[in-house]
């Protein structure tokens, strides 16, 4: 054999060499880009992330403060208890996010309180003639152009309550319905004396004077004879009295009733 062929069957001996490597290069490669999409193909399967069952329920029961009950001393209800806001519930368990929602308590679970916070505080304030807002003991009418009045809601429970202090025999109350004056000449014996019989009712307040803010009240009265006014002496009369309303320190008081604009008759 000449060198020439040698040289011939070597070239050809490489060149079929590298076409065996080149084929088995992509028969790899063919093999693996099937097996990727063989994967790809493949149905994929949420996960399901299984929540915790040891974490317990946020409560939204919260104790509530128990109010007192108003008196005449106080107009405003106290609360026993914190004036500070209740602090929000704080949930139990990790700081990582929950796949489920959270489960709020029912409002019916029982919640502790201390004795301290349900039972009322009572009131040791001395009585006051302040306007409670509640209802009339005894009522007091209004006419229509006595309710007009801006203060007409003010003077109203100032008038009752001076007559709830004759009708209770209650002297101190009495006193913080009128002007310094008329308590400081009107001793608690005294005024005891003079009402110790009297009854009030049927109280209206017919009219209020706009710019003097005088009252023109009628009520019925009864009362032993010998209490009643000598001129007319009867255990039941029908007045009909005129009384400024003044303001003593901030607070509406009744003064004096005005001579000669009050009058009373026996009843019929």
């Amino acid at each position: 054999m000449s060198i020439t062929e040698r040289r011939l069957t070597g070239t050809l001996v490489a060149l079929l060499i590298v076409c065996l490597i080149a084929a088995a290069a992509t028969a790899v490669l063919l093999g693996r880009q099937a097996a990727v999409a063989a994967r790809a193909s493949e149905p994929v399967t949420p996960a399901v992330t299984v929540p915790p069952t040891d974490r317990p329920a946020l409560s939204t029961a919260r104790p509530r403060p128990t109010a007192s009950r108003i008196g005449q001393s106080d107009p405003t209800p106290a609360v026993s208890g914190s004036d500070q806001p209740d602090p929000a519930p704080a949930a139990s368990g990790t700081d990582e996010p929950d796949a489920t929602s959270v489960t709020t308590a029912s409002p019916s679970e029982p919640t502790s309180t201390s004795p301290s916070s349900s039972a009322p505080v009572p009131s040791t304030a001395p009585t006051t003639a302040e306007p409670t807002g509640t209802a009339l003991d005894p009522p007091v009418e209004l006419s229509a152009q006595a309710a007009k009045h801006p203060d007409a809601t003010a003077i109203q429970e100032l008038v009752s309550l001076n007559f709830r202090s004759i009708n209770t025999l209650d002297y101190q109350l009495w006193a913080d319905t009128v002007t310094p004056e008329q308590s400081a000449a009107f001793g608690p014996q005294e005024w005891l004396d003079a009402y110790r019989t009297s009854k009030d009712r049927g109280i209206e307040i017919v009219a209020i004077e706009p710019d003097t803010r005088w009252i023109t009240i009628t009520f019925n009265s009864s009362q032993a004879i010998d209490k009643a006014p000598a001129d007319e002496p009867s255990t039941c009369l029908n007045w009909k009295i005129v009384r400024p309303v003044v303001d003593v320190n901030g607070k509406l008081r009744l003064a004096k009733s005005v001579e000669g604009l009050s009058s009373y008759h026996g009843c019929e």
